[in-house]
C-alpha cells in the first residue's frame, strides 16, 4: 500500500510542476505587457538609457511574482485535477478506496513549502527590491526631470507650480509654460513660449525659459511689474533628500523586522498620549496591514490548492482554457477582498486582520467543506 501511495504522490506532483512553471511564465508575461509598452516608450521616445529601463523592469519582477506564484499554483491544481477528472482517474482512485483528501497530500505539502518560501520572499526580499526600484525611478527623474511634469495640469516642483501645455520628449522641450512662484516678499507669474528643465549641479533643477513675460507683485505694493525676457533661468532647490541613498521607505518597502520596529515605536507614542491620536492610529493600521499581507498572500497558495481540487472535480475539464477560466474567477474574488479590505483598513474602518485574511479564510473554509463533501 505504501508503494502505491508513493506512486500516486509522485504522479500528482510531477504532473503539477510543469504547468506551475508554465503558469508563472505566462502570467508574468501578461502582467509585463502593459509595463513593456511604457518602458519601451521611455527608451525610444523619451531617450532614457536602455540599461536603466531594463534595470527598472527587472526590479519590478519580485512584487509581481508575489502575486503570480499563488495564482500559478491554483492554475496548476485546476489543470492537473481537471485532466484527472476528465480521464476518470479520480473516479478510479475513489473506487479503489483512495479518498480525494489523500490524493491531494503531495500538492498540499508543496503549497505549504511555497507558503514558507513566500513568507521570506514577501517579508524580506520584495521590500528590499521595491526600495531599490524606487531609487532607480528617482534616479531616472534626476536624469530627465521633464518626466515628472504632466501636460495640461499644474505640477508642483520644489517651491513653484509649473503648467505645461505640451511636451516634446525627443528634443526635451516644454511648450507654452505658466509658472506660479510665491515667496515671502513677492509673487511671480511667468508665461513663456517654451523652455526646458535639467538637473542642477547642486542636486536641484534648472528651469530655462525662453521668450516670455514675468509679472511680479511685491508684498505691500499694489502695482504689478512686468518684465519681458528672451531667456530666464529659475533654480529649483533640491528636497531634503541629499541623494538617492537618503530616500525614505514607504510601508511597502519595509521588511517584516522594520515593520515590527515601526509598530513598536508608534504603539508607544499612541499609548503615551492622553488623547488618542488618529494619525498615529492610522499609521499603525497601515503597518499592520503590510504585516498581515506578507503572511496572507503566501497562505493563499494553501487555500488555492484546497479550493482548486474540488472545483476541478465539479467544473474542471481537460485543457488550459478551463484551468485559466476558473482560476481567474477565484483569484478575482480573492483579489477584491484583498484590495477592498486594505482600503477599509487604511481608513480605520475595519481591523487589519479582517481586511487581509477574509479572502483566505473564506477560500480555505469553502475548500475544506467541498473536500469533505467529495471525500
Amino acid at each position: 500500500m505504501r508503494k502505491i501511495f508513493s506512486k500516486i504522490d509522485l504522479h500528482v506532483i510531477s504532473s503539477m510542476i510543469p504547468p506551475f512553471i508554465y503558469s508563472i511564465c505566462l502570467l508574468l508575461m501578461i502582467m509585463l505587457l502593459d509595463k513593456i509598452f511604457d518602458l519601451s516608450d521611455l527608451i525610444f521616445k523619451k531617450k532614457i538609457p536602455a540599461g536603466l529601463v531594463l534595470n527598472i523592469l527587472f526590479l519590478s519582477l519580485p512584487y509581481m511574482l508575489a502575486l503570480v506564484i499563488p495564482m500559478s499554483i491554483l492554475v496548476a491544481t485546476l489543470y492537473v485535477f481537471g485532466n484527472m477528472n476528465q480521464e476518470r482517474e479520480l473516479m478510479a482512485l475513489s473506487t479503489s478506496g483512495i479518498s480525494l483528501i489523500r490524493i491531494i497530500r503531495a500538492p498540499l505539502l508543496f503549497s505549504i513549502l511555497l507558503f514558507f518560501f513566500l513568507i521570506y520572499f514577501n517579508g524580506f526580499f520584495v521590500p528590499s527590491m521595491n526600495h531599490t526600484l524606487k531609487k532607480k525611478i528617482f534616479y531616472m527623474y534626476r536624469y530627465k526631470p521633464s518626466l515628472a511634469l504632466k501636460e495640461k495640469v499644474f505640477n508642483k516642483l520644489g517651491n513653484i507650480s509649473i503648467y505645461v501645455d505640451k511636451k516634446d520628449e525627443k528634443r526635451n522641450i516644454l511648450k507654452n509654460l505658466k509658472i506660479f512662484q510665491k515667496e515671502k516678499d513677492y509673487t511671480q507669474i511667468i508665461n513663456a513660449e517654451e523652455g526646458y528643465i535639467k538637473s542642477g549641479k547642486e542636486g536641484g533643477y534648472l528651469l530655462v525659459l525662453k521668450n516670455g513675460i514675468i509679472q511680479e507683485k511685491k508684498k505691500g505694493e499694489v502695482s504689478v511689474r512686468k518684465i519681458e525676457f528672451k531667456e530666464h533661468r529659475i533654480y529649483i532647490p533640491k528636497k531634503k533628500e541629499k541623494n538617492v541613498e537618503d530616500i525614505g521607505k514607504s510601508d511597502r518597502e519595509l521588511t517584516l523586522g522594520e515593520l515590527f520596529e515601526k509598530i513598536k515605536r508608534n504603539k508607544e507614542k499612541y499609548l503615551e498620549g492622553k488623547k488618542k491620536n488618529r494619525f498615529i492610529f492610522l499609521q499603525l493600521q497601515r503597518f499592520w496591514v503590510e504585516v498581515h499581507k506578507k503572511f496572507a498572500i503566501p497562505f493563499a497558495a494553501i487555500a488555492f490548492v484546497l479550493i482548486g481540487v474540488p472545483l476541478a472535480r465539479i467544473f474542471g475539464k481537460a485543457g488550459w482554457g478551463s484551468a485559466f477560466g476558473l482560476s481567474i474567477v477565484v483569484f478575482t474574488i480573492h483579489y477584491i477582498f484583498l484590495v477592498g479590505g486594505e482600503e477599509l483598513a487604511d481608513r480605520g474602518i475595519i481591523s487589519s486582520f479582517i481586511a487581509m485574511w477574509t479572502g483566505d479564510i473564506l477560500t480555505f473554509t469553502l475548500g475544506l467543506y467541498l473536500l469533505y463533501k467529495f471525500r
